[in-house]
């Protein structure tokens, strides 16, 4: 909600639904939730999605984060923290489903596995600056159509195996069950049209002002430009591209 500060942003699309996926990871000495209470969790950022997400998942294990005095630590990208938690730094932290796979494995405790819980959070959001907007409207709608185009073709069945691949190395996991139960979540949460979400999004700014109250005064409905999308979908374009990469013709 940067708009609160004056950034000026449009949302043009969301990509995902906004279920949330992932495992919660805690220390193997952490066995059951109500362990947390006084605990440190690992985060990207603090007031960032991965900060929104695990708030969402502690309340639904019936932790409220000020008052059973569990710290959210930023520690950088999930790299960084699963370092943190390997050295004792941390004591749990929401994790990729394939990440999260892995250090199960290797006997870290494995206390939420979100998507079930049917939560959602934050959308994966295209956004833009209005002065960067009315510049270059023709580039905003070339990105709009570039990002729809390669959701169609990871989404193809014919893709599966590069799709994976590449999770794995974003993940930075070698254990090919690990990279396929992630995949398993991305065919669960992306969408082919990618409207942006207003609930969504205002779900969001709720709790994203627990961090900055200052993005309450931000009009949710005003950051949202979904013409580019709906262009997109009007003119018959999004349904193209599925059919094309289903029948293996993007690549």
């Amino acid at each position: 909600m940067r708009a609160s500060a004056g950034a000026g942003l449009k949302i043009l699309a969301c990509f995902n639904n906004a279920r949330i996926s992932g495992r919660l990871i805690a220390a193997p000495s952490i066995t059951e939730p109500q362990q947390l209470r006084g605990a440190r969790v690992g985060v990207r950022a603090l007031g960032a999605g991965q900060w929104i997400q695990s708030l969402i998942a502690l309340e639904f294990l019936g932790l409220d984060a000020a008052r059973s005095n569990i710290r959210m630590l930023a520690i950088g990208d999930e790299a960084q923290i699963v370092r943190a938690l390997e050295a004792g730094d941390i004591d749990a932290a929401l994790f990729s489903t394939a990440q999260g796979h892995r250090l199960k494995a290797r006997g870290f405790s494995d206390l939420l596995d979100l998507f079930p819980a049917n939560l959602h959070g934050f959308p994966n959001a295209l956004a833009v600056t209005i002065t960067e907007l009315e510049r270059a409207p023709h580039s905003a709608q070339s990105m709009v159509a570039a990002l729809t185009e390669s959701m169609a073709f990871s989404l193809a069945p014919r893709n599966q195996s590069l799709v994976v691949d590449t999770i794995s190395r974003l993940a930075r996991v070698s254990d090919p069950a690990a990279a396929r139960a992630g995949y398993q979540d991305f065919l669960l949460t992306a969408v082919r049209k990618p409207y942006p979400c207003v609930d969504r999004l205002l779900q969001m700014q709720k709790i994203m002002a627990l961090q900055n109250p200052n993005v309450l005064e931000t009009n949710v409905h005003e950051l949202i430009d979904d013409s580019f999308v709906r262009r997109l979908d009007e003119s018959g374009e999004i349904d193209r591209l599925n059919a094309t990469a289903d029948a293996g013709g993007l690549g």
